[in-house]
């Protein structure tokens, strides 16, 4: 039942964002002016792009993994919208892509609306304007760094005039990272190196630099890669947890950035999601043969990460990240955006692609400990360490925020991986999601991309 009453929620709110595909401003965009006459009002609004963020089904309240996992060669599933990622049969005329791309747009839209409100204000203290402007460069950042990778060149929206962002053509994708980069470079200027709030809830200056280092690494930037993950690394301010018990707890010392659970909610969407209702129930998302069975058989990552579930001798492990779900009294979980283990592996990638393996090997010894396995040789060769790298990722971030889809893109390696996996499913236009047919018949712009 639990499963059934979310897919009836997502119904509902797919049918009410239908609004977004036409040039009307989207219904909860920040409009009020008195929103921005006082620091309490303009942080306030900021504060509730969070909360929208985690509604389900937003594409960062979770579906984004979902997604990218079942695109990938990560999860399978046969309850819909789901198994049509699984499939890779995801129509251009699908309700839940066209709600995907509709609500990664409407929260830029909000960003825009705080950076645009920000701008105007003679009454927001200094203090507070650069915090917030910044917080808004990064959620901005953070949208079209998953529009990209999940649709490619997309409409670069930077204002909040829609009549205008209504038929704006695909910007390349270099433009976009362009764009991107550039506001995160803004953003780690305006940002302070603390946490506005305990919980590191609201963006710091780490967590634009963790967003940049992770874009150096995938535009090829390595210098910059290393440079950025060394900043944040060496920072002070996190530590890797030495248990793997500990790492998705909230406040978790090797978190960098979390989203915090909706009011009344004391679980998180992938629990909701992913932990079956019995052990005699198949779990509606279970792991594929590959990552259950990694390459390392004692990683305590496959044992402390996954689900068990054994029914009439067929194991449906499920990811076991997040352990609190419905019947959770206390919130003890937050959902983890950016943590310190990745810094580590951007750090590892980049140093060997500057033929640093030695310096990448120590890196990736740094998740050994706690995931129970001996020390790497410092002395791999090139081909021989980025295998090892591949498989430590997929160990460390499987089924988080589409890493291993984007990992597969990124290395030129979603056919070689995936056509074997899913036969006849498979076929190379379909490392990129289509663009809704609602889209386009909204604004036949779409059909060029612009800065190739």
């Amino acid at each position: 039942m639990k499963f059934t009453h979310i897919l009836l929620i997502i119904v509902i709110l797919n049918f009410s964002c239908s609004k977004f595909i036409t040039i009307d401003p989207p219904p909860n965009r920040v409009l009020s002016d008195l929103a921005f006459s006082d620091d309490i009002g303009a942080t306030a609004t900021m504060v509730g792009i969070y909360s929208d963020i985690m509604q389900l089904p937003k594409p960062l309240s979770g579906l984004s993994g979902i997604y990218g996992s079942c695109l990938s060669d990560e999860l399978i599933s046969g309850q819909l919208p789901y198994k049509d990622f699984y499939e890779n049969e995801v129509l251009s005329s699908s309700l839940e892509l066209n709600s995907f791309w509709s609500f990664f747009y409407a929260t830029i839209y909000n960003a825009n609306s705080v950076i645009s409100g920000l701008e105007k204000s003679k009454t927001v203290s200094e203090r507070s304007r650069n915090q917030l402007t910044g917080e808004a460069l990064f959620v901005r950042a953070l949208n079209y760094f998953y529009l990209v990778n999940y649709f490619g060149p997309v409409p670069l929206a930077v204002s909040t005039d829609y009549k205008v962002n209504a038929t704006l053509p695909r910007a390349a994708t270099k433009t976009i990272y362009s764009q991107v980069i550039k506001d995160l470079q803004s953003a780690i200027k305006l940002l302070p190196e603390t946490y506005v709030t305990p919980e590191r809830a609201r963006p710091n200056q780490w967590t634009a630099q963790a967003l940049l280092s992770r874009i150096y690494l995938y535009t090829g930037q390595w210098k910059e890669a290393e440079a950025t993950a060394t900043a944040i690394i060496q920072s002070g301010t996190y530590s890797l947890e030495s248990s793997l018990q500990n790492v998705f707890l909230k406040n978790s010392n090797e978190t960098i950035w979390q989203l915090t659970l909706i009011p009344f909610n004391n679980y998180t969407w992938d629990a909701i999601f992913y932990i079956p209702y019995s052990t005699t129930t198949i779990p509606n998302f279970y792991l594929q043969d590959n990552i259950k069975d990694g390459a390392q058989k004692n990683d305590l990552r496959l044992k402390s990460w996954i689900g068990p579930n054994i029914i009439n001798g067929q194991d449906y492990a499920y990811p076991y990240k997040y352990r609190n779900d419905a019947d959770a009294s206390t919130k003890t979980e937050y959902y983890v955006v950016f943590r310190l283990a990745e810094q580590y592996l951007i750090r590892a990638e980049a140093r060997a692609q500057q033929n640093n393996t030695e310096g990448g090997a120590k890196d990736l010894n740094m998740l050994h400990p706690r995931a129970g396995l001996p020390d790497l040789p410092i002395d791999m060769s090139k081909v021989s360490f980025m295998d090892t790298l591949k498989t430590e990722r997929k160990a460390e971030l499987f089924c988080e925020w589409g890493h291993r889809w984007f990992d597969l893109k990124r290395w030129g390696i979603t056919s070689s991986i995936l056509a074997p996996v899913k036969g006849s499913n498979w076929q190379a236009a379909d490392t990129l999601l289509p663009i809704p047919e609602a889209q386009i018949s909204a604004n036949p712009a779409l059909l060029h991309i612009e800065g190739n």
